[in-house]
């Protein structure tokens, strides 16, 4: 797969996601493995924690998800939260390979 380095990475670390699509399959691979609605904000520190994604990246990633069927967002204890659709699941699971495993693994490290 050849990947095109076009997202910010300002704060991440060697190995961390410089792709957008690679940030759009770990949001739907850490929704799906998680398997319940988080907030934008958790999101956010799970990837930021672990130098995997730029901030701003991720925001993008969430909102474009959202837009395109693969993410769905929920009202929860007066939060928006966010779940995988069982397009984004899909999507997830095909693509989740092209990851390394090393940021899978720490997507799910502190969960």
């Amino acid at each position: 797969m050849d990947l095109e380095y076009d997202a910010f990475d300002e704060g991440i670390e060697p190995g961390g996601l410089r792709s957008r699509n690679e940030i759009k399959v770990l949001v739907c691979y850490l929704l799906k493995s998680i398997e319940q609605p988080i907030s934008k904000q958790l999101i956010n520190e799970i990837l930021q924690e672990n130098s995997l994604a730029n901030y701003f990246e991720i925001n993008q990633a969430v909102s474009d998800l959202v837009r395109a069927g693969s993410l769905e967002e929920a009202a929860q204890e007066g939060d928006t939260v966010y779940r995988v659709t069982d397009q984004g699941r899909s999507a997830a699971q095909t693509l989740e390979v092209n990851l390394p495993r090393s940021v899978r693994e720490l997507s799910l490290i502190h969960i």
